[in-house]
């Protein structure tokens, strides 16, 4: 990765000069490729400049700006992420304009990423045989002169100090702000420090030297936080006027003997954790950076539809993997004409398809169903004097905080000559507009769309082997074998690598069924949907909320022969992860994996049931507790999620499909006549077309409606959150073996 750490080498004090340099030699070992943007935020006229800045090229690689941050733009192009290294620089920066082009990241305490033997080629050589006091002022005061002025008579030591122009201090040596060779000199020599400034106070630490901080504002210091953890705060002097005690100097240099493997110990601590920041500020920031492609979004919104890939008339786009294993569009530059038709089907930006709620008309019972399904009629009915008003009054509630929390929801709109998903706000994700629901044939109290039912299959066999209730293999075989139309699924293929596949049969459709608990290769499948549905031929198309979202912006007009089923999903965990733990399971059980079932039911559907089957080619399957797994623990708890997981646009009623389903957890509350741990579905109707699918296939179902409420209880409504420990997990990925890896991050293990 390339980064650019931002100084002015022409306003340089200690702090700056050494963070900036450990900045760039822990991003040396960290294998980035870093360089010093130079900006200079003074003027000629301004007054002294702090330097001399041509040691600086000694120090640093840099690339020379101007004073005109504006006028640097161009460099801004140039690498991923933006750091500094210092307090000053970040002072500086933070609320410049700069960021009008890149965020800057600060790193703080930078000076003790490297050790002390990496600051040893940088001192001058010169030799001192004399014992001596090192002193150095950031603001000096009579108070802390008389205090450094006492120590001298008292201890008859010599001194080294910033002080130059203080007749009433007779150095033995000297030295300036910009004396970087010689300050490390004299440092490393030194008997004791004397400070008023943290960064110095750090500094003594790192090379084990007893000091003093005259400070009254620690808080935020760490050479004080490390002295307070090691309960040695008598060493941090706020009040000068009461410290005129040898007795303190000389329990100095007693505890700095007493305590310095335990020194030694926390500033190694305290790197290695500076190190893990330094990492993880690399990916959240690597997160922040634009994807490379006209589509205008960043990492962190990319949901890796494949959207902007399949539209492109000139073949212009790849989607390549990251180092977390997910895909991002790469234009290739050559081939791009810049028409933006990328930008028009962002799923993120500019053509939303998300559904919008409208009320139904027309609403009809089917005694069919009350015949077949007596136990929801009745349930139904017995309901319907109470639900009916609380559906009604939860529906106002519903539909009130739906449009507030779906502010981002769309409306049909031909734009440019074909017909797209437009919407108000360009950040709008793309979810369905729910139509109006006309000649409801299912028993249903809702007014509006979504309809909710808990759903079991009548088929206990079917409902056993599917991971919910059993809803999917029913549509399937009515779509294949009544309307003679095709399915869109996800398989594993002879590799276990999950792929988007298209069935015409009901055998290659089951291979479609079960949990796939890693991200999908779907490439080049919304063109042949997209062929398929030109013929006129009936497509199902099943897959999760984004890659739905993805086909319909491809599509960029509505089929009526397109059923689209979204999955409820949790987040999507990285295909590489999942790779390598395929393999893992391979070399060690020393047998190709044919298959994985995530969610076997044979002890139950509850999460607590769930038996994890992994199938070999010769030898017998291996069965682990699911929620045990170390893969599958990690998925649960968003440790190898896309980042873009986190921004999600299609959860809660944020929704796609015409059809939504998913587990539904909690039903053994909601309606524990429904629950036998078998599996129970969330079925959410989102449309009138999903509602017409659902009453040709109503009738193999026990079923009873539900609402948001209940159904989503236990569902989370919010995208997940990206937490450290996810980020930690990709920084040791490619270097430590997958399956100690995941074992270490397994909270059950």
């Amino acid at each position: 990765m390339k980064i650019g750490i931002v100084a002015d080498l022409n306003d340089m004090n200690l702090d700056v000069w050494l963070s900036t340099y450990a900045l760039q030699e822990a991003l040396k070992e960290m294998e980035h490729i870093s360089v010093v943007i130079h900006h200079s935020f003074i003027n000629s006229e301004d007054g002294e400049k702090l330097g001399p800045k041509e040691l600086a090229y000694e120090f640093y690689n840099v690339v020379e700006g101007s004073s005109q941050l504006s006028n640097d733009a161009g460099y801004y192009n140039l690498f991923d992420i933006y750091l500094v290294a210092s307090e000053r620089m970040w002072q500086k920066v933070k609320d410049n304009t700069i960021k009008e082009y890149y965020p800057i990241h600060y790193l703080r305490d930078s000076i003790l990423l490297m050790q002390q033997k990496n600051y040893h080629p940088l001192a001058k050589k010169k030799s001192i045989n004399e014992d001596y006091l090192l002193c150095y002022y950031e603001t000096p005061s009579k108070e802390k002169l008389e205090f450094l002025k006492f120590l001298l008579d008292k201890k008859s030591l010599k001194l080294v100090s910033n002080q130059m122009g203080n007749n009433e201090l007779k150095s033995l040596q000297s030295y300036t702000d910009q004396d970087i060779r010689e300050f490390l000199l004299y440092l490393r020599h030194a008997k004791v420090v004397i400070t008023d400034s943290g960064f110095i106070a750090s500094m003594a630490l790192l090379y084990e030297k007893p000091f003093l901080l005259l400070s009254e504002k620690t808080q935020e210091v760490l050479a004080a936080g490390i002295l307070k953890e090691l309960g040695l705060s008598s060493l941090i002097l706020s009040d000068l006027s009461t410290s005129r005690d040898i007795s303190i100097y000389n329990s100095l240099l007693e505890t700095y003997e007493n305590n310095q493997r335990e020194f030694r110990k926390r500033i190694k601590d305290f790197r290695k954790e500076q190190k893990k920041k330094l990492s993880q500020l690399i990916r959240l920031a690597s997160y922040e950076m634009y994807v490379d492609c006209p589509t205008d979004i960043k990492k962190i919104e990319c949901c890796g539809c494949t959207a902007c890939r399949e539209v492109c008339p000139y073949n212009a786009i790849e989607m390549k993997p990251d180092e977390e294993g997910f895909i991002y569009p790469v234009v290739d530059h050559d081939k791009c004409v810049k028409c933006m038709l990328c930008k028009k089907v962002c799923v993120k930006r500019e053509n939303p398809q998300t559904i919008t709620y409208e009320k139904r008309e027309n609403q009809q019972t089917n005694n069919n169903v009350k015949k077949e399904n007596p136990q929801t009629d009745t349930s139904v009915r017995k309901e319907s004097s109470q639900t009916n008003t609380s559906a009604r009054k939860e529906s106002s509630q519903t539909n009130t905080s739906v449009r507030k929390e779906n502010s981002q929801t769309n409306t049909y709109a031909k734009k440019e000559n074909f017909q797209t998903f437009t919407n108000e706000k360009k950040e709008n994700p793309q979810t369905i507009t729910y139509a109006k629901k006309e000649n409801s044939q299912a028993i249903s109290h809702a007014e509006s769309y979504p309809i909710v039912y808990a759903v079991n299959n009548k088929k206990l066999k079917v409902r056993t082997n599917s991971s919910s209730g059993g809803i999917f293999p029913e549509l399937v075989q009515y779509v294949i074998e009544e309307l003679e139309g095709y399915v869109v699924g996800v398989k594993f293929d002879n590799d276990m690598n999950a792929v988007s596949s298209i069935a015409h049969t009901m055998e290659e459709a089951k291979e479609f069924y079960g949990a796939k608990y890693t991200k999908s290769d779907f490439t080049g499948m919304f063109r042949n949907v997209k062929k398929l549905l030109d013929k006129g031929e009936t497509v199902l198309y099943s897959a999760l909320p984004c890659e739905a979202a993805g086909l319909r912006a491809f599509l960029r007009k509505r089929y009526d022969n397109l059923i689209v089923s979204e999955v409820l999903c949790h987040a999507g965990p990285s295909p590489l992860v999942f790779r390598r733990y395929v393999q893992y399971l391979e070399s060690r059980f020393h047998s190709k994996v044919k298959k994985i079932n995530f969610r076997d039911k044979s002890k139950g559907w509850l999460a607590l049931d769930n038996t994890m089957v992994v199938e070999f080619a010769n030898r017998e399957p291996l069965k682990l507790r699911a929620r045990r797994n170390n893969y599958y623990r990690s998925f649960i708890k968003d440790n190898i999620a896309r980042p873009a997981c986190s921004q999600c646009s299609f959860v809660y009623t944020n929704r796609v499909g015409d059809l939504t389903m998913g587990d539904f957890w909690g039903i053994q509350y909601a309606k524990p006549e429904m629950f036998d741990n078998k599996g129970t579905s969330i079925l959410m109707i989102n449309t009138k077309n999903g509602e017409n699918i659902w009453n040709k296939i109503s009738n193999r179902f026990e079923y009873e409606e539900s609402n948001l409420t209940e159904a989503f209880r236990y569902n989370h409504k919010k995208p997940i959150k990206l937490t450290e420990k996810r980020n930690e997990f990709f920084d040791r990925f490619e270097k430590e073996e997958i399956n100690s890896l995941l074992q270490e991050f397994n909270d059950l293990k």
